[in-house]
């Protein structure tokens, strides 16, 4: 049984946090939207102008504008809001994770999650 939870605590961790598949191509692409504000930043066509020409929402391109003019490396689309460690941390956390198990000193899910925040 112990062995059990063990198994069980090291799947666990391989997928920590669980990545989110995409269903649609739903949004507007980076490259589109780049084209687009270089477009209008050179002021030669107005915002709805940009918009009718590159099929892209007027306010999904003044969004961008707004938030460049601000922050020139502006990051577009999903980004992860629930990551807490860097690929590299989840890697040695699961190594060392999955090394207790196979040395059949397992942790119960409380102690895993003490041990990551500590």
């Amino acid at each position: 049984m112990k062995l059990f939870n063990l198994v069980r605590h090291c799947n666990f961790i391989l997928g920590m946090p669980r990545e989110r598949k995409r269903k649609t191509e739903r949004g507007t692409n980076s490259a589109v939207l780049r084209i687009a504000y270089d477009s209008f930043k050179s002021g030669t066509k107005k915002l709805r102008q940009v918009a009718s020409e590159y099929n892209v929402p007027r306010e999904s391109i003044r969004r961008f504008v707004s938030k460049m003019d601000i922050n020139e490396s502006h990051q577009i689309g999903y980004r992860a809001h629930n990551r807490v460690f860097t690929p590299d941390q989840e890697l040695s956390l699961q190594q060392y994770l999955c090394t207790a198990a196979d040395s059949y000193y397992g942790l119960s899910p409380t102690e895993v999650r003490k041990l990551a925040f500590q």
